[in-house]
Formats: structure tokens, C-alpha cells, sequence
């Protein structure tokens, strides 16, 4: 039997490719994704609904902080999913995106560089956001360039005793296996990568030391925050997938790379077909 979940989607953690993933899962209705503001029209659609068709939507996913539940107020409450990425990575990646879909024109018109992105506070999500995600939905409110160890170690309080999984996007073929157990789908979840930034402005090899020193000092409750998942992700796996976790692993890799880019128009003329 499928289990009601929430994911939530951090920026450039492979939140875009899972969500791919769950459309190839789910019938259209049983899906919900939506950004935020949280007051925004998509989940106040959701909470206008009657309890019989809010546990219809079997997986809501989204750039939303933990706390979600609450407002949800079902009898049974739904688990937490999520994906974590190496803070300097996910900044790295973050910057490039941005520039790429020139979501802030300001950052081409001025010829911003990476650190002056990072400071000028344009993006909340620089600032430690992975912390800001899972600490909870007070995450949004702290000023920028304040976020914490202390708001760090709460949402490390929350990923230990609310989470039922934390992803690492670095593991994600694992980690879909994982989550594929979790959740009770009956077939692997084949994919292609979504979202991803092919010819990048900057790398992570070729930042200064200067830059890196920066970012490991500013990005300290997210390195703390990451860490901790990183130490657990194996213990979780193995409970999960059992001792030869990596040898499916393995299988799941080879037999994705053939099977992955035709799934993918496959589950498009499906949902299409039953739309």
C-alpha cells in the first residue's frame, strides 16, 4: 500500500527530477506541486478541499518548509521526503541556474560575480537554505545572513524525528530506491535528469580559495546540516534496501541508462492519454 507523503523540494538538490519521477507515479490528481509563497492559489486550492479529496493527492511536493502538516490537519499525518546536496555545490549550481534563466536581470546588467551574489542577499536560499527549509516554516523569517548552528541543529531535530528519508543528491539513484521501498511503488523509478545546467558560468573546482574559504565559513549551518544526513544516509539505506544495497544499486544504474530515456516519452503519452 502507497504511503501519503510531502517532499520538499530545496532549489537544486534534484527536487526537478523527482518531480518527473512522481508524474510517471501518480494519476493526474494524486500529484500536487507547488512553489511558494505558502498562501499562494495552488495549496490554497488544496486546503479549500474536502478531507476525502486532500487524502486523494497522494504526494504534495514542492519549495515549502517543513510544517506543512500543520496546516494540512489530517488524522494521519503524511512522511517527509527530502533530497540534501553539498551546501558549496548547491550554492555553485544555484548561481549558475539563475543566470541561465536570467531570473534576475540585475545579476547581467551589473556583471555580478559569485560573491557578490552570495552577499547581496537576492536570493534567500543562498543563505543557508537547506537550514532555512527544514528548521521550519519560521525558516522564511530569519534576516539574511543570520541563519545559525542553533536554526541548524533544529532542523537536524526535525530530519531525525520527522523525516521518514533524506535523500543526498550525489547518492540519487540510491536514493530513489530508497524512497521507491518507502512510498510502496511497484516498478523502479526509471529518469532522465532534469534541470540541469549544461554550460555552467563557474565550477566548484575553479573557485579561489578565498571564495571557498567564504563559502565553508558562511555556509556553516548548512555543512553542519548536511553532514549529519550524510553520516545517517547509509544506516538508512541499508535498513531499508538491505546489506547489498550497493549491488542494486549497480543494477538499477545499468538498467536505467536503457531504460530512462524511454520511459520518459512513455509516461508523457500516458498522462496525455489519461488527462
Amino acid at each position: 500500500m502507497s504511503k501519503h507523503a510531502i517532499f520538499i523540494h530545496i532549489p537544486k538538490s534534484g527536487g526537478t527530477t523527482f518531480r518527473e519521477i512522481c508524474k510517471s507515479k501518480y494519476l493526474v490528481g494524486e500529484h500536487w506541486y507547488f512553489v511558494p509563497p505558502l498562501n499562494n492559489d495552488s495549496l490554497s486550492a488544496v486546503l479549500k478541499m474536502a478531507p476525502s479529496n486532500i487524502r486523494r493527492i497522494k504526494m504534495i511536493s514542492g519549495h515549502h518548509p517543513y510544517g506543512l502538516h500543520k496546516l494540512l490537519d489530517e488524522p494521519t499525518p503524511r512522511i517527509y521526503l527530502t533530497m540534501l546536496r553539498h551546501p558549496v555545490d548547491r550554492t555553485v549550481s544555484l548561481f549558475n541556474y539563475l543566470n541561465k534563466i536570467n531570473l534576475y536581470p540585475e545579476l547581467r546588467e551589473r556583471g555580478m560575480g559569485f560573491l557578490d551574489f552570495i552577499k547581496s542577499g537576492i536570493n534567500q536560499t543562498t543563505d543557508n537554505g537547506m537550514t532555512r527549509y527544514l528548521c521550519g516554516d519560521s525558516g522564511s523569517a530569519i534576516p539574511y545572513g543570520e541563519v545559525s548552528l542553533a536554526h541548524a541543529r533544529q532542523a537536524i531535530e526535525n530530519m531525525n524525528n520527522h523525516f521518514a528519508f533524506v535523500g543526498l543528491s550525489e547518492k540519487f539513484d540510491l536514493s530513489m530506491l530508497v524512497i521507491q521501498k518507502i512510498l510502496g511503488w511497484k516498478y523502479p523509478p526509471w529518469y532522465v535528469p532534469y534541470n540541469q545546467t549544461k554550460l555552467p558560468i563557474i565550477t566548484v573546482e575553479a573557485l579561489s580559495s578565498a571564495e571557498k574559504d567564504f563559502l565553508l565559513d558562511f555556509l556553516r549551518p548548512d555543512i553542519m546540516l548536511y553532514e549529519e544526513a550524510r553520516r545517517l544516509f547509509p544506516l538508512k539505506v541499508e535498513s531499508v534496501l538491505g546489506e547489498h544495497f550497493r549491488k542494486k544499486e549497480q543494477k538499477f544504474i545499468f538498467r536505467n541508462a536503457l531504460v530512462g530515456p524511454a520511459a520518459r516519452y512513455y509516461y508523457a503519452f500516458k498522462r496525455r492519454v489519461l488527462s
